[in-house]
């Protein structure tokens, strides 16, 4: 009897807790009734508790929580279908309704049912723009101003739903955040209309000018990119990061900020200056764009309080697994497929940069179901109404997984066949041109996997090498512990040789280019700190930062250690 009593205390010390954490937070909210300063701006969108604004943190700290670099940060939430809709009518404005064939058309459906069955949905809900600020910044106006703190990162609001609406009294609402972002070469960019300087919408159209604000951060991006062909450095690439499975914006930013100065530093710390390497690599510029998402539940910090906090994120797997394809389909397909690839096919943008001896290049960096997010971007790319094509065909030039946590088969369009790989019509989808995977044998994360193998998942790495439907589609290497890309020697199979990471894959066939997968075991092997899934998030040290650099260097096709070139001394070096 003694003993079943003390076994029901220790299964009801978890409830306990949770009870009495509950409890406490209650009686503390109790005791202060002093309301939040944007209490007013959050409430329409039922966004105004302690739960939800942890999605957007950014908005209420946008000076402490922010980029360590220039670029801008795109935040998604998950808001109620009864307050911000889309109907099916707003929603065929950007998406069609039926797609061309039958595994389309399964797939299609399934991401506008849910997009009209559950009772939320994902919406972009404020997007911000960092900046580098020198000795002279600019003022909303354009009127310049010298800055006490030359070289700091400044915030301004693209757009926020979390501003004073255009279609409210100035009486019906608290002060607003009103940080609007100031004018690119003396002229405002969309941000009149109502005299709102952020056009902030009505509830009901939020969905839809969320994707019209993908718009303005293009107008932006596309301003910064043409002041910088008119230096000695103007920007290369566009980076799109994404984080993964229970990351809130807090963390995510932290994260993108480790990955970006790694990188930075692998960049800047080429030690050869004439080495041939050395000198594409210092041209290397990214203009960052970042995506946060809610991939992490409302209440998973509050059952952390009774030690539930594991058992809700397990429960949670199968649930933003489902949230991030649709954030690929809505947010993140229209920024990549419709916003972005406006920019890359800006006639005069392209002339300039070419005079510069750049092609603008759109990448694409995720982790777990980030990665996971920006697959679904890609594929969805063929999901938009024709009336959002952009003159390119959107896409990513590079797409670089770290630990996907997606089944490799989203990659691909078509059946192979077991026995017959001479007419394979398996292919990489549309929109796919250069992809990277990394796959580790201690994540524990991507074993959870209910359906299928995930990329990140070593299981994954063998299959893609032995399973004859992948029909030779698949590169095989290695992503050694610092960061360094090494392939099996045909004549000796226990011999390594280093090479660019890109130029693993062998050079494609018309219509048909490979995906270089990286077992990189000896490189993602430790526990983070503060996180679980074995070395599962093992991706933010400089090892992560290497690769990248690599993959981004023009002049990683030429890179290729066999007769140790003098011009790629320091990419060969030992």
């Amino acid at each position: 009897m003694v003993g079943a009593i003390r076994t029901l205390h220790r299964a009801a010390r978890p409830l306990g807790g949770l009870i009495a954490g509950t409890l406490l937070a209650l009686g503390l909210a109790g005791c202060d009734n002093v309301k939040n300063r944007l209490a007013k701006e959050e409430k329409p969108y039922d966004a105004d508790s302690f739960l939800s604004r942890n999605l957007h943190p950014t908005v209420h700290f946008p000076s402490g929580l922010t980029l360590n670099f220039p670029g801008y940060v795109v935040g998604i939430e998950k808001i109620s279908r009864s307050i911000i809709g889309p109907d099916p009518a707003v929603v065929n404005k950007y998406l069609i309704e039926h797609a061309a064939n039958a595994d389309d058309e399964d797939d299609l459906q399934n991401l506008r049912g849910k997009l009209f069955r559950e009772p939320k949905a994902m919406t972009v809900t404020h997007i911000l723009r960092y900046a580098s600020i020198g000795a002279k910044s600019p003022q909303p106006d354009g009127t310049p101003v010298t800055s006490s703190l030359p070289g700091r990162i400044d915030a301004c609001f693209l757009y926020s739903i979390y501003e004073k609406r255009g279609d409210l009294k100035p009486e019906a609402t608290g002060p607003a955040p009103s940080r609007p972002c100031p004018a690119v070469n003396g002229k405002a960019i969309n941000v009149t209309e109502k005299g709102n300087p952020l056009d902030v919408p009505a509830p009901v159209n939020a969905w839809e000018h969320g994707l019209k604000a993908l718009d303005r951060l293009a107008d932006y991006a596309k301003a910064d990119i043409a002041e910088s062909a008119k230096t000695d450095r103007p920007y290369t690439h566009l980076l799109v990061f994404a984080m993964g499975w229970n990351t809130d914006q807090f963390e995510a930013l932290r994260n993108f900020n480790s990955i970006a100065n790694e990188f930075a530093r692998a960049v800047e710390g080429c030690p050869v200056p004439e080495d041939a390497y050395c000198k594409a690599a210092y041209k290397i510029r990214p203009l960052v764009i970042v995506l946060t998402w809610p991939s992490l539940w409302d209440w998973s910090n509050l059952l952390a309080v009774g030690g539930f906090d594991a058992l809700a994120k397990l429960a949670s797997f199968p649930i933003k697994a489902s949230d991030a394809r649709e954030v690929g389909f809505g947010p993140a397909n229209y920024l990549i497929n419709k916003a972005l690839a406006k920019i890359v096919s800006d006639d005069d943008l392209k002339r300039d940069l070419k005079a510069k001896d750049v092609q603008l290049k759109v990448v694409g960096v995720g982790h777990s179901f980030g990665a996971r997010l920006l697959a679904q971007s890609v594929r969805s790319a063929r999901y938009l109404a024709p009336s959002q094509w952009a003159a390119s065909p959107g896409g990513l030039d590079i797409f670089f997984a770290l630990q996907g946590a997606f089944t490799i088969d989203r990659l691909f369009d078509g059946k192979g066949s077991r026995d017959n790989c001479i007419t394979p019509t398996r292919q990489l989808a549309a929109g796919f041109n250069r992809v990277v995977l990394t796959a580790s044998k201690t994540d524990g994360a991507v074993n959870l996997a209910f359906f299928g193998t995930y990329a990140g998942q070593y299981d994954g790495y063998l299959a893609s090498s032995k399973e004859a439907a992948y029909c030779g589609l698949f590169a095989q290497g290695t992503m050694d512990e610092n960061g360094a890309c090494l392939e099996v020697d045909k004549e000796n199979p226990n011999k390594k040789i280093r090479k660019a990471c890109a130029a693993l894959a062998p050079a494609p066939e018309v219509g048909r280019p490979k995906v270089l997968y990286l077992d990189a075991s000896d490189s993602i092997k430790y526990n983070t700190h503060r996180t679980g899934g074995g070395s599962h998030s093992d991706i933010y040290r400089e090892n992560v930062g290497r690769v990248l650099a690599n993959l981004l260097n023009s002049s990683d096709k030429l890179a290729d250690c066999t007769n140790k070139k003098v011009e790629f001394a320091a990419f060969c070096r030992e």
